[in-house]
Formats: structure tokens, C-alpha cells, sequence
């Protein structure tokens, strides 16, 4: 309903949440049946929070209320008393104060939340099943309040656990982040730069393997067809949401939730990584002759490493319709229900595209792997900035 509605800015602030206790008639605002003891009120609160947090699509939650005799963190009825929740939203705060959220797993209504907490791999543990947990020796383990846990086996309920993993600094290095893209994905792009360089015969050997006495895929109905879908894909995307903007913005309506801020996104979205570096910067100067046009492959133009200028006035490197196709990636973070699925779709339209692109002898491997990580790079730069901001 947020983002549907024309008087927002896609913020989502939960103003007033809590759980009325039991015993504190007549100060709680509802009977006594729907009133709960102050255990499961703290456990309660606690997951909630934690929910919110995973959700990534909650700006702020506030707890009603500091002090209030029939649900505040504390009972002021006879001076002040501070019940079991306030200690709970203590360490809480303390904890996550500059968490960066990483992922929620979810099997079997056991739930792991895990997050980064000053450069420390941390995951909260609970379950709607009571069940046992081995405290392993790289494990530091906290009770929902704070309380320092030693025991050899760790009860999981539905009273949440902290567990820092120690020796998992190579993991938290991993997912820090540059320009909202975790470390691992700036590594894993120089690494295979740097294959296609060291060994520029893997780009010969791959399309070697869809060539013989030309390459015998193109022109086939899947090349064809994922050659031929880009411009018709990325044009509706990009009319499409255009239209909605205008409509919204004269109507004064959400649909979509696309805005002015939105709009700007997908074109920069569209034009930046596919259009600025992929065709402008790279096709048009790199130089590098096509897979169907080098000698290897019977013709006269010789072959070029990735990376490498050249002298053979092709258009090869990067691959522009295996960026187009990867920038609907775009689109799908947009997405606020089953995102996963939208992008798992998005990137495998890529893959698709990219690999027809190699079959008819039209890009090299090297081509469409730079192509993909320059535009989710850029993708999911924009996005952080954008769309997401300091969620």
C-alpha cells in the first residue's frame, strides 16, 4: 500500500507496534486473553525487529512505548521497574546499531538472520521448534539479553540467540562493500579479466566448439530469436515504464511505485553501462574483430586478447546485446515481491542472449563476461544510490 500510494517517498516507517501484558488491567488495551506474559512480549518484540531489519524495506520501527504500565519496556505503576523487554531492546540497539544486513534462511521455522557487525560474521538463531544446536569452538554465543553463553549444547526456541562466528574475517571481508557491490563481485571480475588475458586461448577453444566449416548455429531459430528479442525487450521496458511515470505523475497516482526518482534509475540504468561504457567507450575504440571475422575461424582479421586494444576495426569487445539483455537485471531489482525470482530470470535472459551471441560466431566468451559484470556493477551501484539509499 506504500508504494502504491502518491503521497509517499517509498519510506516505510512503523510508527506503533507492541504486545499488551498480562496482570497490568486496567492499563492494557485489550482483554486479558489476548495479553501475554513478559517473556514472550520480549521475544516477541525482539523478532519482530529482526524481521523488519531482514525485510529491507522498513525505514524505522518504534516501540509503543518507553513507559506504559499495561505494554511499555517499563512499568512505572509503583516507581520504575524496568521489565525483561527493556534489556532485550538494549542489547538489541547495542548489536545492530550499524549492522549490514547479508541474508534471512528460512527451513522449517528455524530462522538464521546473518549480518555484519563492525567487520564480525554475526547470525541470530530462533525457532518456532525447539530444538538443539552444538556450540562449536569458533562460536560466541549471546542470549537475547546479553548473557554470555557456554554451555555445549544451545537450546534454540523461540527466544533468539546471537552467535558470532569467530574467524570468519575472510567472510565479512567479502561482503564489505564498494559502490554497493560486495568485494567478492570486484574480485571475481579481475580474476577473469585477468584468465582472458593470461590465456586468450580459451576465447579461441570455446568458439571452436560451435564452428565447423562456419558457425553452423547461426541463424538458427534460438539465435535468431534471443539475437532478435533484445531491442524488442529493453524498447517495451523502457516505453512501459515511461508511460507509467507520465500517468502517475498527471494522475497523481503509484502504480509500480515509479516516480521521478525511479524513472531516472532505468535511464540511467539503460544508458550508462550498456550505452556510455559497453558501446561507446569499448565497441567503438577497442578495435577487436569479431569471432566470424579472424583468421582462425576462416577469415582474415587477426585475433586480439580481451582487454587488449586493436588495429582490426571490429566491434566485438564488449558484447553491446549481452549488456542490453543483463541491464534488465535493472527491472527486476525493482521488483517488491519474489525479487529473487525476477532477477534469477533477468540474468538468465543474459546468459541466453549472450550465448546465442557466442554461437552465431558474433562475440567471444571474454565479450560477454565483461559485459555482464560492467553492467551489474553499475546495476547494482545504482540501485544502492538510487532506489535503495540507506536502507
Amino acid at each position: 500500500m506504500v508504494w502504491l500510494s502518491p503521497k509517499t517517498d517509498k519510506k516505510l516507517y512503523i510508527t506503533e507496534t507492541n504486545w499488551p501484558l498480562k496482570g497490568t488491567a486496567p492499563y492494557a488495551p485489550t482483554s486479558e486473553t489476548e495479553c501475554v506474559d513478559e517473556e514472550s512480549y520480549a521475544n516477541f518484540m525482539l523478532r519482530y525487529y529482526l524481521l523488519a531489519f531482514a525485510s529491507q524495506q522498513v525505514d524505522s520501527v518504534s516501540w509503543h512505548q518507553l513507559i506504559a504500565p499495561g505494554y511499555g519496556l517499563v512499568d512505572n505503576r509503583d516507581g520504575i521497574k524496568k521489565r525483561v523487554a527493556y534489556e532485550t531492546f538494549k542489547y538489541m540497539n547495542k548489536t545492530l546499531q550499524n549492522a549490514q544486513f547479508l541474508r534471512l534462511d528460512i527451513k522449517r521455522n528455524y530462522y538464521i538472520l546473518q549480518c555484519l557487525v563492525d567487520d564480525k560474521l554475526l547470525q541470530i538463531h530462533w525457532s518456532l521448534v525447539e530444538t538443539d544446536l552444538q556450540n562449536e569452538e569458533f562460536f560466541t554465543v549471546h542470549d537475547r539479553d546479553g548473557k554470555l553463553l557456554t554451555q555445549e549444547i544451545l537450546t534454540i526456541n523461540e527466544k533468539p540467540t546471537y552467535i558470532y562466528i569467530r574467524d570468519a574475517r575472510m567472510i565479512a571481508l567479502m561482503n564489505r562493500h564498494f559502490l554497493h557491490n560486495p568485494l567478492y563481485i570486484w574480485i571475481t571480475f579481475f580474476l577473469f579479466s585477468a584468465l582472458f588475458i593470461l590465456y586468450p586461448q580459451i576465447d579461441i577453444y570455446f568458439s571452436s566448439l560451435f564452428f565447423h566449416d562456419g558457425f553452423y548455429l547461426r541463424g538458427s531459430l534460438f539465435e535468431r530469436f534471443f539475437y532478435k528479442s533484445v531491442p524488442v525487450t529493453v524498447t517495451t521496458l523502457s516505453i512501459g515504464s515511461l508511460f507509467i511515470f507520465t500517468y502517475n505523475y498527471f494522475k497523481k497516482k503509484n502504480i509500480l511505485g515509479i516516480d521521478k526518482k525511479t524513472i531516472i534509475y532505468i535511464l540511467l540504468v539503460l544508458s550508462l553501462a550498456p550505452g556510455l561504457i559497453v558501446n561507446s567507450l569499448l565497441k567503438e575504440n577497442w578495435g577487436r574483430a569479431r569471432p566470424m571475422d579472424i583468421v582462425e575461424f576462416g577469415s582474415t582479421k587477426k585475433f586480439t586478447p580481451a582487454f587488449v586494444l586493436s588495429d582490426q576495426k571490429g566491434n566485438s569487445f564488449s558484447s553491446g546485446h549481452g549488456a542490453a539483455a543483463f541491464s534488465t537485471l535493472g527491472f527486476a531489482l525493482l521488483a517488491r515481491r519474489r525479487k529473487q525470482i525476477w532477477i534469477s530470470l533477468a540474468l538468465s535472459y543474459g546468459v541466453a542472449v549472450s550465448f546465442a551471441r557466442i554461437i552465431g560466431g558474433g562475440h567471444f566468451l571474454s565479450d560477454n563476461v565483461t559485459s555482464f559484470f560492467i553492467v551489474y556493477i553499475t546495476t547494482y551501484a545504482l540501485y544502492g544510490y538510487l532506489i535503495k539509499g540507506k536502507k
